[in-house]
């Protein structure tokens, strides 16, 4: 894989070193930025993003060990390896160093080629764990718009149920009105004054219940079967 020029934040306190590791990184291709402890790595940081960063161990002011701890509780989007260098030799600081958020350590004295195999090594894994992210955080995106464009599909669908319904109601519930009144027109010329007040009632009962139908709130899901239920209810 060809990694495109990336860039290296190189943290030593020790200039002739800090040269050294910069001509390397420079020689692989790749822009390097320098600090000269611990705090004043941070200190970028705070400010700038990287693809590696190389830090010493040992060093005034903050070491490396602490900047490590610092800078990962700090970073939250990118994720950014650090490659450690340290003349210690001792394998349980090496392992602790591993465990608090180093991705790799070289001792000193490295070799060049060494040195530029673990660099090249953690720039590739951090170009790979920063693409997965990134179809990572697609693939959550796209889940989203499918989701959000299922819910106005069903809207929609919702909506032609809910007018299929209206029109089957006000088609059931016309007919039956129009006939009534035609009713109510021969029993007001027989003067048959029970009746009237009977079937005027249940005139009045179905105009509500129309009524009711051309309210129907879809934000609050109403549905026919509660409109049916208040007809039954006024009816009883």
């Amino acid at each position: 894989m060809n990694l495109s020029p990336k860039k290296v934040l190189v943290i030593e306190d020790d200039e002739s070193v800090r040269f050294i590791i910069s001509k390397v990184v420079i020689g692989a291709g790749h822009q390097v930025t320098e600090a000269v402890n611990g705090k004043d790595g941070l200190s970028i940081l705070a400010d700038s993003t990287f693809d590696l960063i190389i830090t010493d161990l040992m060093m005034p002011e903050l070491g490396g060990e602490e900047l490590i701890l610092e800078y990962r509780k700090r970073e939250q989007e990118l994720f950014t390896p650090i490659l450690v260098l340290t003349s210690i030799n001792d394998k349980d600081v090496l392992v602790r160093l591993l465990e608090n958020g180093a991705d790799d350590y070289i001792t000193k004295p490295f070799n060049a080629k060494e040195f530029k195999a673990r660099l090249n090594v953690l720039l590739r894994i951090c170009n790979l764990t920063r693409m997965l992210n990134k179809q990572s955080d697609d693939l959550r995106k796209s889940k989203d718009e499918i989701l959000s464009l299922q819910a106005q599909l069903l809207q929609k669908e919702r909506i032609k149920v809910r007018d299929s319904y209206q029109a089957t109601a006000f088609d059931s519930l016309v007919q039956p009105i129009a006939t009534i009144k035609m009713i109510l027109g021969i029993i007001e010329r027989e003067n048959s004054l029970a009746r009237i007040s009977s079937l005027k009632e249940e005139v009045i009962r179905l105009e509500k219940a129309m009524d009711s139908l051309t309210k129907i709130n879809i934000d609050k899901e109403s549905t026919y079967s509660e409109d049916i239920k208040m007809y039954s209810k006024d009816k009883d």
